[in-house]
């Protein structure tokens, strides 16, 4: 394997975006946060259209120039502060920082998911347009890097948003077996998962397990997640450290 892979291994692993290319994972393991299958949007739509001998990323990178978004773009950390994020983004922080989360903290959390939940406990349409939308906004983050902050605060609303899931996720002897004795704890530790049918090719995905650098990755695709790979913990406690003196 070459020396550059090796650097985009390491970084992958300190940060809490994981590397598509390594991450192959269980649905229930709740060490890493997925976005939900019904909560594809509008990037999905450019792969399935992109041009032939087109690049996936350079596909998306187009497309965001045309800024032709069927969804509402997220441009500033003040506008997570409403009623329907705020407590969400300040668990999450909490959980970024692995400050202590509190009985409360894990009852908000398990009851905005309740309210996600239909009768047959799958995502309610209004739930899977919310996930969407944070979906969308993350990716476009990580392709434009626009805004640290927005993509910050939208990691930090969906891990507390996994914290609920957590609790309400049937538990069988499998899902012990993959996520241990207290999964729910473990759900603290979730990294994201960025969706590796956006960025790899069908063929590269499927021969990741092999360690191999697939040329249909190309160098330049490969940088752009280098690049973009950030080390959540450290660089979020620093801000929250340099915030905390200005006060």
């Amino acid at each position: 394997m070459s020396t550059t892979d090796n650097a985009s291994q390491t970084l992958f692993r300190m940060v809490s975006l994981r590397n598509p290319q390594l991450t192959e994972t269980k649905p229930n393991n709740l060490s890493f946060i997925q976005r939900p299958k019904v909560a594809k949007g509008i990037f999905d739509e450019v792969i399935m259209n992109c041009p032939p001998n087109t690049s996936k990323i350079k596909a998306i990178e187009d497309f965001i120039e045309k800024r032709e978004f069927k969804f509402t773009l997220f441009n500033s950390e003040k506008e997570f502060e409403d009623e329907n994020y705020k407590y969400l983004l300040s668990i999450g922080r909490k959980i970024t920082k692995r400050e202590e989360i509190t009985d409360q903290d894990w009852e908000r959390t398990n009851y905005y998911y309740t309210q996600m939940m239909d009768s047959n406990k799958g995502l309610t349409r209004e739930a899977i347009s919310t996930l969407t939308r944070l979906w969308d906004n993350l990716i476009y983050q990580i392709i434009t890097q626009k805004n640290f902050y927005v993509k910050e605060a939208i990691c930090d609303i969906l891990k507390a948003i996994h914290t609920g899931y957590a609790q309400n996720i049937e538990v069988n002897e499998e899902f012990i077996k993959i996520n241990g004795e207290d999964p729910v704890k473990n759900s603290l530790n979730g990294k994201i998962v960025i969706p590796k049918e956006l960025f790899l090719n069908e063929e590269t995905a499927k021969e990741t397990n092999g360690g191999t650098n697939d040329p249909r990755l190309s160098r330049v695709d490969q940088a752009q997640l280098r690049l973009n790979a950030q080390n959540n913990l450290t660089i979020q406690t620093a801000i929250h450290k340099k915030r905390n003196l200005k006060n």
